[in-house]
């Protein structure tokens, strides 16, 4: 999150930028938005990749039919219309925390918080993003999706949202689908997900 604002920020734009940078044997991770970006970065360069990891990938928009997406994607309106309007960075970080199920800050954002928070609020809404999983579900490499369990969590309606997108990736790409019981929206810094992982992309 260091690097200079390129002003390119359409997922489109994310995704080339990105698969510029995949060599022949890659193996591709992407999680929340970075999902939706990793979807389009093996659909440009599949030949390259050696296996793909999605975890709670944020390709809504192929989910739209779902009654948790279509909740979460109805709280996150008022996101949409705060930062259409040029409201302020307060009204927007109120906005998106009421979306995401936080509760309401007690204190101002750090400045890199708000340096990610503006860079996100420069992208496309994530359910607007067109996802092609055709190509994808015809690669012949191992390709696994996770999500979280949410299940100690008073955000677990969100975690809903994603449950149900990383299914419809899952049967989508034709890719195995692992639920992490313990985890929310983030299982990296679980032991047994990264032994996992390191026997995934071994095996592949």
């Amino acid at each position: 999150g260091l690097s200079p604002d390129t002003g390119r920020h359409a997922f489109e734009d994310q995704a080339e930028d990105i698969a510029a940078l995949v060599e022949p044997g890659t193996h591709l991770v992407g999680t929340s938005l970075g999902g939706v970006v990793a979807l389009l970065v093996a659909a440009r360069v599949p030949d390259r990749l050696a296996s793909l990891v999605l975890n709670e990938p944020a390709a809504f928009g192929i989910a739209l039919d779902d009654p948790a997406v279509q909740s979460f994607v109805a709280r996150f309106q008022p996101l949409a219309d705060a930062i259409a309007t040029g409201a302020s960075e307060s009204e927007i970080s109120a906005a998106y925390n009421a979306g995401m199920l936080h509760p309401p800050a007690t204190e101002a954002p750090d400045p890199q918080t708000l340096r990610d928070r503006r860079a996100a609020m420069a992208e496309p809404a994530a359910w607007d993003a067109v996802v092609p999983l055709a190509p994808i579900a015809d690669l012949a490499i191992p390709k696994l999706v996770l999500h979280g369990g949410w299940r100690q969590s008073v955000r677990a309606p969100v975690g809903l949202a994603f449950r149900a997108t990383a299914a419809r990736v899952a049967a989508g790409i034709g890719a195995r689908l692992l639920e992490i019981p313990e985890a929310d929206h983030y299982p990296f810094d679980l032991p047994r997900i990264q032994a996992l992982l390191r026997e995934f992309w071994l095996a592949a």
